[in-house]
């Protein structure tokens, strides 16, 4: 992976699993101008419940690399007696000036760009004894560095009174590309207390297509979100609501595609679009459909601030076997320049997706394939692309703080691949000596016990596979594989791996943000 710093892993909290949150929004929404910001997700605690582990997230306008004795100031003084924070474990040095002030210094390096990190330090917030449904307050985090401004953020803190939500079974079914399947939604009151509203967020894999657009859900980039029922839900009721999906008919197939289901109480939910919107994100668009109906057996009177005693038991899945065979052609994307000895130039190599069926590797947020580059004889690679290292025996080089000069690189492209579409990565070379017909290579689905290596055996035409990016050709001559002029995209990855910003905004873990390479430039 391309980091330095070896806290970037965490580990996902209760039953997410290893979610990718496609979902999340761009974590630059919060990134400064300039120096230092740190983010606090508002929160909700349940009476009697376990407590939840939050996690604030750091950024600086530009990559930097802050030295050890970092400092985050928490300060829940305006919580007295409604909620308790405690410190976290692990290495970090917590003090506490007052009862309700910790302060934590990190002992390692922290390596930050306006992508965010998070991880560093894990809070848990519980009620306090005697603390009351509807209790509310502000915590105020502070992070301080040597050479820089404190930045501060200050979260919404709130006492629910405690239920229980609990998901139905998971639902197991079969499909091929473009066919119509559903999913039965079951929930229950497992508490003695009624509910008063259930919101539920989705994270579903690229092949399920949301048929129908209820106007209290939410969808973005075709993708259902979430959907919010105000439905009072009595104690040991149980409601019901189906959903119908049409398998994408770009859908790799055979394959399996997984759609989680998070229940969260109505004052959860509030936290979670609340945090989105302080970020300059959201949660998606609501649908223009009909109203998606729950199935209730009695209509009981709403109540006040709920949270969720048990998370661990809000999670369902449809879990979807993909028939038939739907495969893909991967392309090297080459190309040819010219010029004199002494110039620069731009060389834009990569991937293009021929079809039929998209590569979408969201649960293993591993690249959709890798894209290895030789330069030709005579030149110099004097610019490198972010999510490109130089190529060595022992793999890609990612800690190389000069990334130019080498004899071979390796790109990481995004981790979906849409069918029709192609991705390239720009490289800037130097011409030093004209040699005609100069011919270095780009090659897809490179051979690699790694993760990205697409199955070579699995592409449906291999020989376009490698491509040439020819420098001064004498016959006009081209680079060959170059994807039929498909649409450029390439969303940069952003490598959030884990449960994800949306989860980690809802105190159910945390992500990981790579460091995003800056294109390095030699005389």
């Amino acid at each position: 992976m391309p980091t330095k710093t070896t806290l970037r892993w965490l580990a996902a909290i209760g039953a997410a699993g290893s979610l990718l949150a496609a979902t999340a929004a761009p974590a630059t929404a919060t990134a400064p101008a300039e120096g230092l910001a740190v983010f606090f997700p508002d929160t909700t605690v349940a009476i009697d419940g376990p407590g939840v582990q939050q996690f604030p997230v750091f950024y600086a306008a530009k990559p930097v690399v802050l030295p050890p004795g970092a400092t985050l100031t928490v300060d829940f003084a305006d919580l007295d007696g409604k909620v308790e924070v405690a410190e976290p474990d692990g290495p970090r040095d917590c003090t506490s000036p007052s009862p309700t002030r910790l302060v934590c210094q990190e002992p390692f390096e922290i390596e930050l760009d306006e992508n965010g990190l998070t991880g560093i330090f894990e809070f848990e917030l519980t009620a306090a004894p005697g603390a009351a449904a509807g209790d509310s307050g502000t915590l105020t985090a502070t992070f301080t560095a040597p050479g820089f401004a404190p930045a501060s953020d200050q979260a919404r803190v709130r006492v629910g009174e405690g239920v229980d939500l609990v998901a139905g079974p998971d639902v197991t079914t079969s499909a091929a590309p473009g066919k119509a399947i559903t999913d039965p939604l079951t929930v229950t009151n497992a508490s003695d207390t009624t509910i008063d509203g259930i919101n539920i967020l989705f994270f579903d894999d690229y092949p399920l297509l949301p048929t129908t657009r209820y106007r209290n859900c939410t969808y973005a980039d075709g993708r259902l979100r979430s959907c919010a029922f105000d439905t009072p839900v009595g104690p040991g009721e149980t409601f019901t609501a189906t959903l119908p999906y049409t398998l994408r008919k770009d859908s790799f197939a055979p394959s399996h595609a997984v759609g989680e289901r998070m229940l969260m109480t109505r004052a959860e939910f509030e936290d979670l679009a609340d945090s989105l919107e302080k970020t300059g994100a959201g949660i998606g668009t609501p649908g223009d459909g009909p109203e998606l109906k729950l199935v209730r057996q009695t209509s009981l009177a709403a109540r006040g601030v709920q949270a969720d005693v048990d998370p661990d038991n809000n999670w369902t899945h449809l879990e979807v076997t993909v028939t038939g065979r739907n495969g893909t052609d991967l392309a090297a994307v080459g190309g040819t320049l010219t010029g004199a000895a002494g110039d620069k130039v731009k060389a834009a190599i990569g991937v293009a997706n021929n079809g039929p069926a998209t590569i979408a590797n969201e649960r293993s947020g591993s690249p959709a394939t890798l894209v290895d580059l030789v330069p030709p004889p005579g030149t110099t690679v004097v610019g490198v692309p972010e999510r490109c290292a130089p190529l060595t025996a022992d793999g890609a080089d990612w800690n190389d703080e000069d990334l130019t000069g080498a004899d071979r690189y390796r790109c990481l492209p995004d981790i979906t691949l849409i069918a029709g579409e192609k991705e390239l990565f720009e490289f800037t070379l130097r011409i030093d000596t004209v040699v005609p017909d100069a011919a270095g290579t780009v090659e897809v689905n490179v051979p690699c016990a790694c993760d990205g290596s697409f199955p070579r055996d699995k592409d449906l035409n291999p020989a376009n596979d490698k491509a040439k990016l020819v420098v001064n050709p004498t016959g006009g001559g081209a680079g060959g594989g170059e994807g039929g002029g498909l649409p450029v995209t390439g969303t940069p990855i952003g490598l959030i791996i884990g449960v994800g910003a949306l989860l980690v905004l809802t105190g159910m873990g945390g992500y990981l943000v790579a460091r995003r390479r800056r294109v390095r430039f030699t005389a």
